[in-house]
């Protein structure tokens, strides 16, 4: 512990003060970067154009780490570890789906193959959104090798903000893998209490929905660029399939063909975004929004309008709420003297109200691991909800540098179920679930212990 903060405290130092030192040299330099790709022929040419200045991208950014005094190999390796451990699944994917697909399931392999390559190679110039470092760029020179025609090149000069590179390189070498996941899935309703569409100047509630959506898209694909690839806001038809997959994948749902049923895919196009994989990378946010007319006074043309809402948000590859907020319950008196005017301010009031919490949710998944397994650990001969509570308190203590993050699942009143999701190995847990042993958990001094030490998953309670 005392050796990963020291490390951490050096870091953090370091970056301090690159950026420190940066600020005050006030350079505004370009730098040089190459980039080589080695073409297909039936590459494209905007293909081979993105390739080459992703790769100059990454030559230009190396070489900016390393005149900040940071570790450019670990940085890269870190970045291809993650990118490689993401796009393993969505291989997976496809080659199960190519298998229900006759048409794909008659393809040769080396036409699978093809797609394949170009789809991995373009998630890699999206991935992490690193390229955001960069705040200006032109690209001086482009060409193709005469004796080997699939040998490209092409040579850009980028001026890199230093502040945006050390955040993504504090987030890729850090320990604990940062949260990515491919989609966020957005559903919005809204209810009128005491009013209607056209007593806040608005036609229909779908006027009101398609402008909040085309601003919440923005500010959302902005603010999680780093941790989510698409987002997408749900239609009718969709949202009943994300249901379907909750309610399915819920600990509740216990039979294998549910399970099975769970894993329903989304294909073609959504909100003019290509949806092809499962429900199990990504995230749900579900929004709810109630305005409701407290009074009216018709001589002013004024009405006290109140607002009140909250929204959730589930990791779906869990099926678990992971952040949740009521909104703060708020009155504003608007003129209905001019529609146009009393719907956009409107609007404007709803679209300000979720900023906040839902900026806070972005920090949030800086600590949030990308965790890919989870265990369930039996809590037996509990007295009250409070001890268990204090079990996950405890695990959320010790696990704290690993990020790791437990779940209450399930309390009968005397003996409980805490999930835990991690990534890593499982011998790290289990070292973390015994170094519990003989903490207390009460005011009483009663302590955790293994009830039996072959099973290091089922701990109980020893009365003082």
């Amino acid at each position: 512990m005392d050796q990963l903060l020291k490390r951490f405290f050096l870091f953090s130092c370091l970056i301090f003060f690159t950026n420190w030192a940066y600020a005050q040299a006030g350079s505004n330099g370009y730098i040089t970067g190459e980039g080589q790709f080695y073409s297909q022929e039936d590459d494209s040419q905007d293909f081979v154009k993105r390739q080459l200045l992703f790769n100059a991208f990454k030559d230009v950014i190396s070489k900016e780490l390393a005149s900040m005094g940071l570790d450019e190999k670990l940085f890269w390796d870190k970045f291809d570890t993650k990118f490689e451990n993401y796009f393993v699944g969505i291989k997976e994917e496809e080659e199960k789906r190519a298998k229900k697909d006759a048409n794909k399931a008659t393809a040769d392999a080396v036409t699978l193959a093809k797609e394949s390559r170009v789809k991995r190679y373009n998630l890699k110039v999206k991935y992490g959104n690193i390229t955001r470092a960069i705040s200006s760029y032109s690209i001086k020179t482009m060409s193709r090798s005469p004796k080997v025609p699939s040998s490209r090149y092409m040579a850009v000069s980028a001026k890199v903000d230093r502040k945006i590179l050390a955040d993504i390189y504090s987030n890729y070498v850090r320990d604990g893998d940062v949260c990515h996941v491919q989609n966020l899935y957005v559903a919005l309703d809204f209810g009128l209490e005491n009013l209607t569409w056209m007593d806040i100047g608005i036609v229909a509630e779908g006027d009101l929905v398609a402008v909040l959506q085309r601003y919440w898209k923005q500010w959302l694909e902005k603010e999680l660029k780093i941790y989510v690839d698409n987002v997408v806001f749900v239609d009718a038809s969709l949202r009943e399939k994300i249901s379907d997959h909750l309610r399915l994948s819920s600990p509740n749902s216990s039979s294998q063909a549910a399970t099975d049923s769970a894993k329903t895919k989304i294909d073609g196009e959504v909100g003019g975004i290509e949806v092809g994989e499962n429900f199990f990378n990504s995230f749900y946010l579900k929004m709810n929004n109630v305005i409701s007319k407290i009074s009216e006074d018709k001589g002013l043309k004024k009405r006290k309008l109140y607002f009140d809402g909250d929204f959730v948000i589930v990791d779906m590859r869990v099926n678990q709420v992971i952040y949740s907020y009521d909104f703060n319950k708020e009155e504003k008196t608007f003129s209905y003297a001019n529609n146009n005017v009393l719907s956009s301010a409107v609007a404007s009031l709803v679209y300000q109200r979720p900023l906040s919490q839902l900026g806070s949710f972005v920090k949030f998944l800086k600590n949030y691991p990308d965790m890919v397994r989870t265990l369930d650990l039996s809590v037996v001969g509990v007295k009250d909800v409070s001890e268990l509570l204090a079990v996950k308190a405890l695990l959320s203590k010790f696990g704290q540098n690993l990020f790791f993050n437990p779940f209450l699942k399930q309390y009968d009143g005397a003996n409980g179920t805490l999930t835990l999701f991690y990534h890593g190995e499982e011998g790290k847990i289990t070292s973390l679930i015994a170094s519990l042993v003989n903490q207390k958990v009460n005011i009483a001094n009663d302590v955790i212990y293994l009830k039996d030490e072959k099973d290091p998953f089922t701990l109980s309670i020893r009365r003082q």
